[in-house]
């Protein structure tokens, strides 16, 4: 039986454990990087013997009077995990049809739909090669930028500053970030930060110059997969390649390992671009929308007061 539980309600060990079972690679379904980028998430649960057989996370906000499913802060994609099968996943999006007046849910998973749903781009790259296969790979205006990189003797280090790495963010990445960022999304960077140095499966990697970050990039490590999760870089950065050579850096580093690099997806065509030209592969998963009939009425009186000053 399908069972919408309140974050209060979501035995979070069982929730792991769920997902230990299955071994899955998707960091952004665990419980703990849930409870510091959501703190209030809910789930969609299937229950069997004491143990959760199928787990859906969801996030929700209340607007209008109305239960709304946005898309999530930090995390790239959710889904649906565990065991179920197609009466299930009919059972859970007719579910949320019902539950939420609008949807926005990325999922991993493919799975049998009986409805359009819109294709998004992940990029990565298997790191079980030798680093020079690996940098053979490269697109040709890539390894000019590692070149051009190297002529500048910048030192790449791991970084324990989290303040400056969210200072930079803060100037050069957020204004450029549709809708800007919130103070409580900054907060949910810090402390992701923290617990991932904490627990040793995160770090900031930075390139210096005279002591100087001119680039940042925070990775996870989760499973198999090493995440480019948040970068950061200045304007010397960028003229000095900094980024180029944090990840070419640790391309070197992981090289000959069963890691995959996953550089996260991107919906503009220059970052999507910069991913491929380290020879990454494209990754596909799947967004769901959904509005109701009184969300779009909602919406279209709305857009109508707005117009005549109301």
């Amino acid at each position: 039986m399908l069972k919408h539980l309140k974050h209060t309600q979501i035995d979070q060990k069982k929730w792991d454990a769920c997902l230990l079972q299955h071994s899955y690679e998707d960091v952004y379904v665990c419980s703990w990087f849930l409870n510091i980028t959501h703190p209030a998430w809910e789930a969609l649960v299937v229950e069997k013997e004491n143990q959760y057989e199928m787990i859906m996370p969801l996030l929700s906000i209340r607007r209008y009077g109305l239960d709304l499913h946005p898309s999530p802060i930090l995390a790239q994609r959710l889904g649906i995990y565990g065991h179920y099968n197609q009466e299930i996943i009919d059972e859970v999006f007719s579910y949320l049809n019902k539950h939420f007046a609008s949807i926005e849910y990325p999922f991993t998973k493919d799975l049998q739909l009986n409805f359009t749903v819109t294709e998004a781009s992940n990029y990565i790259l298997p790191l079980n090669k030798d680093y020079s296969k690996l940098a053979d790979g490269y697109r040709k205006d890539r390894k000019q930028r590692v070149k051009q990189g190297l002529k500048h003797s910048l030192e790449i280090t791991q970084n324990t500053d989290i303040e400056e790495f969210i200072v930079v963010y803060r100037e050069e990445i957020a204004p450029k970030i549709l809708g800007g960022v919130s103070e409580e999304t900054f907060l949910s960077i810090k402390r992701l930060i923290e617990h991932c140095s904490k627990n040793k499966n995160g770090f900031l990697i930075a390139a210096n110059i005279d002591g100087v970050a001119l680039s940042q990039t925070f990775f996870i490590k989760h499973n198999k997969r090493l995440i480019c999760f948040l970068s950061a870089t200045n304007n010397d950065g960028k003229r000095m390649q900094a980024k180029s050579l944090i990840m070419d850096h640790v391309i070197r580093t992981y090289a000959n390992t069963e890691l995959t690099l996953d550089f996260k997806g991107s919906h503009i065509d220059s970052i999507a671009d910069y991913f491929k030209s380290f020879g990454a592969e494209e990754e596909k998963y799947s967004i769901y929308r959904h509005e109701s009939t009184l969300f779009k009425y909602l919406l279209a009186v709305r857009k109508f007061a707005k117009q005549i000053g109301l």
